[in-house]
């Protein structure tokens, strides 16, 4: 099957507001008293204490880090990306219920931004000046979701009035594209998956029990094993050429390493210097893979 039958194009794009803005006043202040070379120092401030801010910029980050970079992969130089047929209804429905927490917030925040600005006087002291603030419409205004679909660029659908000589140059040239993008993909999957080992292999690696005092140097969280259990559930999908290394690595991941228990890596030794050295030998297999 043609890849422009498995896959779309995708580019979402978050607008947001940041809550900061650069104090000209107390950089001149702080570049004097420091006697910094102009340019080299800047004083900003955070414009007011809102929950709701803060809540969409946590979902701004979950958008962009768990649903997008997660289930899409990078695809040429212009922020778009590269989703599977088979992973779309998933991303539309993740992102769907993210746009609604997303305009839930933004309802919240009709509300609370005022209440911050009423607020920011005592939070900045002298630093505060009426005028860095917008008014809450303006505030509201500058939040957005915009996402965009596309198919990829496909030399059999080139319908143009041109001598044949330079139809073959631009089908030549749209098969390359394909051809060139689809290999780029490929490294970035290979890369990820080899990312989340290696980090595995350190963390784990880094993490040792006293055995007279029980203390525990270095430490890791459970979402060291999940995800790269997260990742290999979708791998199948995302490797849409069927590379066969990558399919390979795959099913060792998961048949060795798809079972692991966060807490008795940190409890058992043994537990955890065989996934320690399961982990290197699947590692190990993809390297030089491109």
């Amino acid at each position: 099957m043609r890849i422009q039958e498995q896959a779309l194009l995708v580019s979402v794009t978050l607008h947001y507001w940041r809550n900061r803005k650069l104090d000209k006043r107390l950089t001149a202040k702080v570049n004097k008293q420091t006697k910094a070379k102009k340019g080299t120092i800047g004083v900003t401030k955070d414009l007011v204490d809102c929950a709701e801010v803060k809540q969409l910029k946590t979902l701004q980050g979950h958008i962009r880090n768990n649903i997008v970079d997660h289930l899409t992969v990078p695809w040429g130089d212009h922020g778009q990306r590269l989703i599977t047929v088979e992973l779309l209804d998933r991303f539309e429905d993740e992102l769907a219920q993210a746009v609604l927490d997303w305009d839930t917030l933004l309802h919240d925040l009709k509300t609370s931004y005022p209440i911050a600005v009423a607020n920011s006087a005592d939070l900045l002291g002298t630093a505060h000046n009426p005028a860095d603030y917008p008014t809450t419409d303006q505030i509201i205004a500058k939040y957005g979701i915009e996402v965009k679909y596309c198919h990829l660029p496909d030399s059999g659908d080139i319908r143009v009035d041109l001598p044949q000589s330079k139809i073959d140059k631009i089908v030549n040239s749209v098969d390359d594209q394909v051809t060139a993008g689809i290999k780029e993909s490929t490294t970035r999957i290979h890369k990820r998956l080899t990312d989340k080992l290696g980090t595995l292999i350190e963390k784990l690696s880094g993490y040792t029990v006293d055995a007279k005092t029980g203390k525990a140097t270095g430490n890791f969280a459970p979402t060291l094993v999940t995800n790269l259990t997260d990742l290999v559930d979708i791998l199948p999908a995302l490797n849409v050429t069927g590379d066969p290394a990558l399919a390979q690595a795959t099913d060792e991941i998961v048949a060795q390493l798809g079972a692991l228990k966060p807490e008795a890596l940190k409890t058992n030794e043994s537990y955890r210097k065989d996934t320690i050295a399961k982990a290197k030998t699947i590692a190990s297999s993809l390297e030089g893979l491109y």
